[in-house]
């Protein structure tokens, strides 16, 4: 499974995908959250993520 994260200014939204032999990729899980400690409680604690993709525009000053 991977794991899409898409750092905004406001929100980080993720995703979980899988891929299934028979029909390509599919979405097993998605969301958004306002803070990292947010994100964290929200990803299902079921799924074994083999990789990761992350993107940010993210300001430097909503990370400290």
């Amino acid at each position: 499974m991977i794991l899409e994260l898409d750092a905004g200014n406001s929100q980080i939204k993720w995703r979980i995908l899988t891929m299934p032999q028979d029909t390509g990729i599919e979405v097993a899980a998605q969301g958004k959250s306002a803070t990292l400690n947010a994100l964290q409680s929200s990803l299902p604690l079921d799924l074994v993520i083999s990789s990761a993709r992350a993107c940010s525009v993210r300001a430097d000053s909503t990370l400290q």
